[in-house]
């Protein structure tokens, strides 16, 4: 016999209750003064000074030559972009295609399927709220 509703619920975790997991590090990072979501957009940003790097680039030596970098590369930045989004930001739900081979459509029919496409992605736009 499965949960009746109107039943009161026994054990499990109270409402509230923090995860024992997460517990430890997030006691941590407020010990540290960090926010780690901040520490993201920051790098995000590429905010050097906010994140205590020296200069905004580096140069390394050596016997024949020096190169120089920046301290937060390009790709660190991309990627801590698209880890911030997934928490600013709904998922958008995939969009059921139809297969259209649009090479076969005249100009007009193939303008017409592209404006589809686009009436779409706006109307799940505004579903999602964004």
């Amino acid at each position: 016999m499965g949960f009746q509703p109107g039943h009161p619920k026994y054990g499990g975790r109270a409402k509230g209750t923090g995860n024992k997991a997460t517990s430890p590090v997030k006691q941590k990072a407020e010990e540290l003064g960090i926010d780690p979501f901040e520490v993201l957009l920051y790098f995000a940003a590429g905010d050097w000074k906010s994140l205590g790097y020296k200069a905004e680039t580096y140069t390394v030596h050596s016997k024949d030559y020096s190169n120089e970098f920046l301290s937060i590369e390009p790709s660190t930045r991309a990627k801590a972009a698209s880890d911030a989004c997934q928490y600013l930001y709904p998922k958008l739900k995939q969009i059921d295609q139809k297969h259209i081979d649009v090479k076969s459509l005249d100009i007009d029919d193939q303008i017409q399927e592209f404006q589809l496409g686009i009436q779409l992605l706006e109307e799940q736009k505004k579903q999602n709220g964004s």
